[in-house]
């Protein structure tokens, strides 16, 4: 069954450059789609060659178009990539009504793989960097939300079906910003699959993802908030509330010293391992991350101070404020935004506690 042939045809592959040196050409391989692989054999002359290459379905983690370059030949005006665990395949359609058959034959395939992608690179990786946001990694995570991700993954059948929206909260939805709930005091949740709510294309629940609980007079439906700041009602059935000790965050190691803090990041010896820890100063917080970046064979650790605006927003950078520090993390896990590098992996002591709800901003 898992060798019977879904879909088959020829299609034009960009080289993979998986070296440096590798040099960019185009060939036409002949695609073969089963439930177990994505293979391309060589093709001449109406016979099928030897195989060249194949893709583990199980390992694809995003399928979607690629935005044009400038000047694109005719022969490659249908682009679609193909993101899986170890690389990045660039492939070429025909014509629109080839490159959709292979995106929902793929889609198809891929919906119950657990690594799908959240965001993706809308843009080519050429010349050592994406167009649409410069990154310099082609492993960097994606800068565009990927709205098929949201309706790929099949429901657990522990969900229950939606219950009907109340009157009450159709009423809700109206009320100003203003009326939020105290955000030092919010409760956290956690995702237990996908939802998007009809009318609302801003948000969305992503698998495994935290949120705000912001709301939750009516026992079917919450008002929550995720990490960018939207707000939707979702059904209470599709999330799982955090305990304290769930929502702890890892990375924070509370008053410890920086000769302390500098021992144990050297010790994990990761690039990009951080903790937050309290600054000196009373109130203050302080980032720390290691990176191998520097001269030093050693590696070094920088310290950044967590700094606040007038209207008490959190910041590394002045340009990236956020309401709290669980959001400034999460930004710098996938942005380095003037840091030496980007937050990898978080750091965590046994002894030390998070503080109170509202020494982090929120409570998370």
């Amino acid at each position: 069954m898992e060798k019977k042939t879904i879909l088959e045809e020829l299609l034009l592959k960009k080289s993979q450059q998986k070296k440096k040196i590798s040099p960019i050409n185009y060939k036409k391989r002949l695609f073969v789609l089963t439930k177990a692989t994505l293979s391309y054999y060589e093709y001449d002359k109406g016979k099928k060659g030897s195989k060249k290459g194949s893709i583990e379905i199980e390992k694809i983690r995003c399928v979607e178009t690629v935005n044009l370059e400038e000047s694109t030949p005719p022969a490659r005006q249908y682009p679609f990539q193909i993101v899986y665990k170890g690389g990045l395949l660039y492939v070429y359609a025909a014509n629109e009504e080839s490159r959709e058959r292979w995106l929902e034959a793929l889609h198809r395939e891929i919906k119950d793989n657990s690594d799908l992608l959240n965001k993706y690179h809308k843009g080519f990786f050429i010349n050592g960097k994406f167009l649409c946001c410069n990154q310099t990694c082609k492993a960097a995570p994606g800068c565009t939300i990927w709205e098929k991700h949201v309706t790929l993954c099949c429901m657990t059948g522990s969900v229950k079906p939606l219950p009907p929206v109340p009157e009450t909260l159709r009423k809700r939805r109206s009320l100003p910003q203003g009326l939020s709930p105290d955000k030092s005091v919010l409760k956290t949740a956690v995702a237990q699959c996908h939802y998007e709510p009809k009318g609302n294309p801003s948000f969305r629940l992503v698998r495994s993802n935290k949120y705000y609980v912001l709301q939750e007079e009516d026992s079917d439906w919450w008002k929550v908030r995720d990490l960018e700041g939207n707000e939707g009602f979702v059904p209470s059935t599709y999330l799982r509330k955090l305990s304290l000790n769930d929502d702890e965050p890892s990375w924070y190691a509370g008053n410890i010293s920086r000769a302390q803090c500098e021992q144990l990041l050297r010790q994990k010896g990761k690039e990009g391992a951080f903790m937050v820890r309290k600054s000196r100063q009373a109130g203050m917080y302080t980032v720390s991350v290691f990176s191998k970046v520097s001269e030093s064979k050693k590696g070094t650790v920088k310290h950044y101070h967590v700094h606040k605006t007038p209207d008490n927003k959190y910041y590394l950078a002045e340009n990236y404020c956020f309401e709290s520090i669980p959001e400034l993390i999460h930004y710098h896990q996938h942005n380095s935004a003037g840091m030496v590098t980007r937050l990898r992996h978080a750091v965590s002591t046994q002894v030390n506690k998070v503080p109170a709800t509202a020494s982090l901003g929120n409570g998370m």
